[in-house]
């Protein structure tokens, strides 16, 4: 009875003691997930891409493949960049307006990728453990087998040989640069040098590469938002775009382009493109204009595709008539470019990503060593070629720059079906033959006027 005591007295000891907080704190890892503080995110970073991120939120739109609501598919890209020039350099805007060809072409090179990339990738990794413990005694070998493998070509080592050579090569790349500095001091001692080699207990070298290109024709990508994110004095000047395309897109530019307008007219009529636009001489819609880039497609009034094409150039230091002449016609060209790439344009890109990483276990301490490093490439590049008919200046004005207060030209061209056709009118009478024909002039006047208009009675055209 004694006994039987003794067990029950021992069972409910063993009960009390094994319980539930008293397994969790002999076994520290038997934790309550839930129960477990993981922290929380720090603050968010406005990235450059941001408020292009939030027009695509809004639209319920994902970067990429997307769906209208009869079920037509469409792509859309976003491309970003920024401008490392001071405000206050007469090439700001200009500069500026080199992120937006940057950003448009890599928002077309997002277009590229997803039809095709050709990937390459290469991994390594190397774990090298280095222990030793006695004494090393000189060997009593006449055998001088390091010499004999020097003197071998690779090709006539052992598998044995080469083994040693790749270690030895692991074990240099693994070396972190602080170890090798140290080993190539001349003011560390021999015994030292043994000491930081003898001391590396466990070594771990990871090596990831991967290549990547693709190359493609991009006919009909239009952008259809553009965002500028700065002020004056900023360091630093942000910039994205959004891009669209569609088969319907595609088809359109591919009628602009071969002359087969039909596929472009007729089209539900939309806003004159001047309402659409804006007036320019407003301030307001002036400053707008100064974040707008690229290429946008429209409809106007007759229900024609229309092409608007934004550019901008700063005029220089002064503001010269000559300058100011000279800021024209380099937005003008670079807006007209615009058009010419929305058409057809071929894009290349190629990315290269290199990573390497070393880590050093001491065996005196136990501290870990870590050295990384990494590459990343991206080149893009572009080419586009075509004859433009039709194009005008639809609007422009020089204001001040929101962000440098720089005069900078803003110039808007267009592109409509019925221009081409005008303009393939006029190249065909101006080739014809000219007609003979009498001119008198009956007017006489004595007036004089401080500039002003002139043809543009209903009857002069």
């Amino acid at each position: 009875m004694k006994n039987l005591l003794n067990t029950l007295c021992f069972f409910v000891l063993s009960i009390f003691i094994y319980t539930p907080d008293a397994l969790a704190a002999a076994n520290p890892n038997n934790v309550d997930p839930e129960a477990t503080d993981e922290g929380g995110v720090g603050t968010m970073r406005v990235s450059m891409s941001s408020q292009c991120d939030n027009l695509l939120e809004s639209k319920m739109w994902d970067e990429g493949v997307n769906y209208k609501d009869d079920g037509t598919k469409f792509f859309v890209s976003i491309g970003t960049d920024s401008v490392g020039v001071d405000t206050n350099n007469d090439f700001f805007p200009s500069a500026l307006f080199d992120a937006a060809i940057v950003a448009n072409l890599q928002a077309k090179g997002e277009l590229v990728d997803y039809i095709g990339k050709e990937m390459v990738s290469e991994i390594a990794n190397s774990e090298i453990q280095a222990a030793s413990t006695g004494e090393q005694l000189g060997s009593i070998s006449t055998t001088n087998n390091t010499s004999a493998n020097q003197s071998k070509n690779y090709e006539d080592l052992s598998i044995y040989e080469k083994t040693k050579v790749f270690i030895n090569q692991q074990l240099d790349k693994a070396i972190d640069p602080e170890t090798k500095n140290k080993l190539n001091d001349k003011n560390v001692s021999d015994k030292e040098k043994e000491d930081i080699r003898r001391d590396i207990l466990n070594q771990k070298n990871f090596q990831d590469s991967i290549m990547s290109s693709s190359q493609g024709t991009v006919r009909g990508m239009k952008t259809v938002a553009t965002y500028v994110n700065g002020k004056p004095g900023d360091k630093k000047i942000r910039m994205c775009m959004v891009n669209l395309w569609s088969e319907k897109l595609q088809r359109q530019a591919d009628a602009i382009a071969t002359g087969n307008l039909d596929l472009v007219r007729n089209q539900k009529p939309g806003k004159p493109l001047r309402v659409q636009i804006g007036n320019l001489k407003d301030p307001k819609v002036a400053t707008k204009a100064y974040s707008k880039f690229g290429v946008f497609s429209v409809r106007n009034e007759r229900g024609e595709v229309s092409l608007l094409s934004y550019a901008h150039a700063g005029c220089m230091s002064g503001c010269s008539d000559m300058s100011e002449k000279m800021a024209l016609r380099e937005a003008i060209i670079r807006a007209d470019r615009a058009i010419i790439q929305y058409r057809q344009e071929n894009i290349e890109v190629q990315s290269n990503f290199d990573k390497m990483s070393e880590q050093n276990e001491m065996a005196s301490t136990g501290d870990t060593n870590y050295y990384a490093k990494q590459n990343i490439e991206a080149r893009y590049k572009a080419s586009a070629s075509g004859t433009l008919k039709g194009a005008k200046t639809i609007s422009k004005a020089m204001w001040q720059h929101p962000i440098n207060k720089q005069y900078t030209q803003i110039v808007v061209r267009s592109w409509t079906p019925s221009d081409q056709d005008f303009a393939n009118k006029i190249k065909s009478s101006l080739e014809s033959s000219p007609e003979t024909n009498t001119f008198q002039n009956n007017y006489e006047s004595d007036d004089y006027e401080d500039g002003g208009a002139m043809g543009i009675d209903d009857e002069d055209f």
